[in-house]
């Protein structure tokens, strides 16, 4: 039995009952399958008609792709978010200070550090909304991971979750309490007067989140225990920017 393909918009089937056949669709297009017994087919002007024999006609649905196709121009356009997430703030860090520091890098067009509405502290972090996406980025650079009144600034787009990395001051097993710190005492200075005994691994001054001042102490991790129980023995006592520093070993350690 022959079978012949014809547009759907060309022509119209007087009625017949059952004669659809099958149905089948593919991503951009719809067959339908009609057993006809003999029957004629006109143009829509009625100025031609067709006799038919028996046999299958696949109709071809094209209008269906032009369809799809109008509806996706009018998907709207993904919007370009410029909206960047601030953590770790400092608690004394208001709206306009937080500006200030961004203002080093690109202008800011919104700065809004959240505050608890029972105590009216803040809650330690902010949303800057940026001009572009470009500046955006900048901002993340530059600012990402630097530390501010104690504090390492957490810097990333407000809708996107923050990567994992690697901590900024990594730690060990091998972790020294150190107290009786001269104000002035970074945690640079802290690592750099802890090499003389061995690697490193991490070192911090811990800061008040209030006033940004050192709170007096610290922690230093070490890549071994010989390393660590070395400076535990060397170093207490020892004088540092003017004091003389205590080193225990860190509550909570086991060894």
């Amino acid at each position: 039995m022959a079978a012949s393909t014809v547009p759907l918009s060309c022509f119209k089937l007087n009625h017949q009952p059952n004669l659809l056949h099958g149905c089948s669709k593919s991503s951009n297009q719809t067959l339908l399958k009609f057993n006809f017994s003999p029957l004629l087919i006109s143009s829509r002007s009625g100025s031609r008609r067709f006799r038919v024999l028996p046999e299958t006609i696949t109709v071809k649905l094209e209008e269906e792709e032009k369809e799809n196709e109008s509806t996706a121009d009018l998907d709207p356009p993904a919007t370009t978010n410029t909206k960047l997430y601030f953590g770790n703030l400092p608690y004394n860090v208001d709206s306009a200070t937080l500006a200030q520091i961004i203002q080093d890098f690109a202008n800011p067009e919104l700065v809004e550090v959240l505050y608890n509405r029972d105590t009216g502290q803040s809650r330690g972090f902010a949303f800057v909304t940026m001009s572009n996406v470009e500046d955006c980025n900048i901002i993340i650079d530059n600012l990402d991971g630097t530390e501010y009144l104690g504090r390492a600034l957490k810097v990333n787009f407000a809708d996107k979750p923050k990567p994992n990395k690697e901590p900024l001051y990594p730690e060990t097993e091998h972790k020294l309490f150190v107290g009786n710190l001269s104000w002035t005492v970074t945690s640079e200075s802290l690592a750099g007067a802890f090499r003389e005994c061995g690697d490193v691994v991490g070192a911090r001054v811990v800061y008040d989140g209030d006033t940004g001042r050192s709170r007096g102490y610290g922690f230093v991790c070490y890549s071994s225990k010989a390393e660590m129980e070395t400076a535990l023995e060397s170093l207490d006592g020892f004088e540092l920017e003017g004091r003389a520093i205590r080193v225990n070993l860190a509550q909570g350690k086991k060894f």
